[in-house]
């Protein structure tokens, strides 16, 4: 009875061997699915990483410094990435904030923040003022004041 149970197992030998080379090939194929839907789930999940707040609200933010005091009393400069007053913006007419309007990317409604300084007196910036600027300038304007703006150059445009 021994031998019949020894003849059963080797027939089914090869049958093994088969059955191990098909899961093999199975694993394989396997992995390389998965590797094939990670590497498609990758620009996904970079696509659906959090978006700034103003992209979320649909806006592009313009900072813009209005001056309260010296040289800059009454004056609206355009802000860099540190702090620094880029060019002025004239207030009374449309053209410099088209200009800057136009040089942007259209990723949402503008809406200009205005960082008036702690420098001086905010008078110069009164509702009558920010009224008419919103209206020439046809856009939504937000005041912040009083902004102390981090200088590391003290030279500012339009005086020394």
């Amino acid at each position: 009875m021994n031998l019949r149970a020894t003849g059963v197992i080797v027939r089914f030998i090869p049958l093994l061997d088969v059955a191990f080379i098909l899961l093999g090939m199975m694993m394989v194929l396997m992995v390389q699915s998965t590797m094939k839907s990670k590497k498609n789930m990758a620009p996904a999940a970079a696509a659906s990483a959090p978006k700034p707040m103003s992209e979320q609200a649909g806006l592009d933010i313009i900072y813009l410094y209005a001056g309260t005091a010296g040289s800059e009393l009454g004056r609206v400069f355009e802000l860099g990435p540190q702090q620094e007053l880029m060019r002025e913006i004239r207030t009374e007419v449309p053209d410099d904030m088209n200009r800057m309007l136009a040089l942007r990317s259209k990723k949402g409604t503008p809406l200009v923040v205005l960082l008036i300084s702690d420098q001086g007196f905010d008078a110069v910036w009164s509702e009558k003022k920010l009224a008419t600027m919103k209206k020439n300038w046809n856009v939504e304007i937000a005041r912040i004041y009083p902004y102390r703006r981090a200088t590391t150059n003290t030279s500012r445009p339009g005086g020394s």
